[in-house]
């Protein structure tokens, strides 16, 4: 259904029910409108017979048609009552509608380089268990304790992009051993920058990750969601990453310099009251170990 707008410069509104997107056309004028940001809203020019036209489609989240609605009428009164041009209407729309669409995004450079280093050892494990079993082994993202159950060994996977191995941790119960007796690794992962000939990029890791787990993609699908992946921002990671060196894997005991529960209470009155702790840990200098749960992806040789 298209519903002429009365007014100068003319103005259709185009509604299809079946995709959920409601199409805003009028004369085509410059700057064109920048809706890289946002998840919901593209634009596009039309060079027709009659004349070259801009179009403004917006898919409408769930429930969300009198906000989106609301949003391209101030783009249409912007437009017909103050003479702006589209791009300066949808500005105006944006600021005033700010909750309407959801703005794209990135992960954080940390937060992506840590899912890049865990997605580059579920690649491994794939290769070493197949797919069901290495995609079922990755639990961090599902809220478990740690990272990866592999047979035997916990897994908990820290991704650095610094010469030095110093990991930040998160909480005092990030590093500790599971109840049931089974030996805890910090598994160490350095990345650098490369070009896109050497290197990888998160999106094009994840891509590989989807063909190789065909059997069991929705249960990657649910894990990459629960990580922060979002299929809609995948051309916003343009960085090719690769290892600045081979990983190691650290055994967590009582020798490792981790903050725990216990070790906190044995020196800190009420440590209770302490919370939301973050803290560094460098293990650069610390003896390494092989992961026999994972053959080939870490540094076999013991330092």
């Amino acid at each position: 259904m298209v519903v002429p707008v009365s007014g100068s410069p003319w103005v259709r509104l185009g509604l299809d029910p079946v995709t959920d997107r409601l199409t805003l056309t009028t004369p085509y004028t410059r700057p064109e409108p920048d809706t890289s940001r946002f998840t919901h809203i593209d634009y596009q020019s039309v060079v027709s017979d009659e004349d070259d036209v801009g179009e403004l489609t917006v898919t409408v989240p769930e429930g969300g048609l009198h906000g989106v609605y609301g949003l391209l009428t101030t783009v249409i009164d912007e437009i017909q009552l103050h003479g702006r041009t589209l791009a300066h209407s949808l500005a105006v729309a944006l600021e005033r509608h700010q909750d309407v669409l959801s703005t794209r995004g990135a992960l954080p450079i940390e937060a992506e380089v840590g899912l890049f280093g865990e997605l580059l050892l579920l690649d491994h494990a794939i290769r070493v268990y197949g797919a069901v079993e290495a995609v079922s082994s990755w639990q961090g993202p599902l809220g478990e304790e740690h990272d990866f159950t592999l047979p035997g060994t916990y897994l908990e996977v820290k991704t650095t992009i610094g010469e030095a191995r110093r990991h930040v941790i998160h909480g005092l119960g990030q590093l500790v051993p599971s109840v049931d007796g089974l030996p805890l690794h910090l598994v160490s992962v350095q990345l650098t920058r490369t070009n896109h000939h050497d290197g990888q990029t998160l999106s094009g890791i994840v891509a590989s990750l989807r063909a190789s787990a065909a059997a069991v993609v929705f249960d990657l699908e649910e894990r990459l969601a629960g990580a922060g992946w979002r299929d809609e921002d995948a051309d916003l990671y343009t960085t090719s990453w690769t290892l600045r060196s081979w990983p190691r894997a650290y055994l967590v005991d009582d020798s490792f310099p981790a903050l725990t529960p216990r070790r906190v209470s044995a020196v800190v009155p009420d440590p209770h009251l302490i919370s939301g702790v973050v803290y560094q840990v460098d293990v650069t200098p610390l003896p390494h170990t092989p992961l026999l749960a994972l053959p080939g992806f870490v540094e076999d040789k013991e330092h």
